[in-house]
């Protein structure tokens, strides 16, 4: 689709940032230099709606780029591992769970009613294509029986294996109609609401949301909440990192691993994740460990719940923008 390859024209210039170390190696697992680094791999299970999501709030990270003087994403990839992930100026995005999320941006001026009728008309799609499936497996199961092995009947009758090949192609065409309109369904049908978490300071904390998605009620906000979670993971990777002294594999190596946010965090992680301040993160998944303590304030932050954000992140995080962070 043309939103893609305008997509993957950004991250080709992305990836040409001299603030990228390693612009042919990967230093997190699941990345792939050569392959992912200035490219946008979205396989054929994302929808429409997810990737114009995406597209979207590319700008609000691009400016955030911009505010930590940090290079630009330089990639996006399908991944299923998780929702999403981050490394090496690469973003992965799960299908699945992007989809679910955005499928309420889809049809959203359909009535009730209208709904109705058009999960009707891919029902009919559906079962019209089984129909037909069967009918067609039937006939491919008669010329094999007819003639033992599909090399007997390029042999020694092409006409009979050019039907072969054509209800063979036919199959498969039965099997994406079938898959497209199965997905057509999926976003057809309205999705629950959900309740957005009313957890504060001073809660229980066996009531805080697990992620702080949590918080948001819609698609759109839990979209872009995933996003500056993970782009809060490319902060810390990336911000003030120092240059390569020159451009030998090692010491491009060993500058790529010098992270400086990274070196603080491990440093001060007895301070912001003990005990006492586990209790007033406001997720769960904040406590995990430094870096998803990060991710997790910095969403929130960037978000509009800022009431929510531990004061310690906040200290932190105006040191940086502030020009007075230091690792020592």
């Amino acid at each position: 689709m043309d939103i893609q390859k305008r997509l993957k024209e950004e991250m080709k210039q992305n990836a040409q940032d001299d603030r990228y170390i390693n612009k042919t190696f990967n230093i997190y697992s699941g990345r792939n230099g050569g392959k992912d680094f200035g490219n946008v791999s979205f396989s054929t299970d994302f929808n429409d709606e997810t990737v114009s999501a995406i597209v979207a709030f590319l700008p609000m990270l691009n400016e955030l780029a911009g505010r930590f003087n940090i290079p630009r994403l330089r990639g996006f990839k399908t991944i299923t591992s998780a929702a999403a992930n981050q490394g090496d100026g690469v973003m992965g995005i799960s299908p699945h769970t992007f989809n679910f999320h955005a499928s309420g941006l889809a049809y959203s001026n359909l009535d009730a009613e209208e709904r109705k009728v058009r999960i009707q008309n891919h029902r009919d799609i559906i079962n019209d294509a089984e129909s037909e499936r069967e009918t067609n497996q039937a006939k491919l199961i008669e010329l094999i029986d007819k003639h033992g092995t599909e090399r007997n009947m390029i042999d020694n009758a092409p006409e009979d294996h050019k039907a072969y090949k054509a209800l063979s192609k036919r199959q498969e065409e039965l099997y994406e109609e079938k898959r497209t309109s199965l997905l057509a369904i999926d976003r057809l049908k309205p999705k629950a609401t959900k309740e957005a978490s009313t957890w504060k300071l001073g809660d229980p904390t066996t009531e805080r949301p697990s992620h702080s998605e949590g918080f948001y009620d819609n698609g759109l906000d839990i979209i872009k909440n995933i996003l500056l979670h993970e782009f809060g993971h490319h902060v810390h990777q990336y911000f003030a990192q120092e240059a390569a002294k020159s451009n030998d594999t090692v010491e491009l190596k060993r500058a790529a691993g010098i992270r400086p946010v990274e070196r603080w965090m491990l440093s001060n992680k007895s301070t912001f994740l003990n005990k006492l301040n586990k209790d007033k993160q406001a997720t769960k998944y904040a406590t995990k460990n430094q870096v998803e303590w990060f991710a997790e304030n910095f969403a929130l932050y960037w978000n509009n719940r800022r009431d929510l954000v531990d004061p310690m992140f906040v200290s932190l995080l105006e040191s940086i923008l502030g020009g007075t962070f230091s690792n020592d």
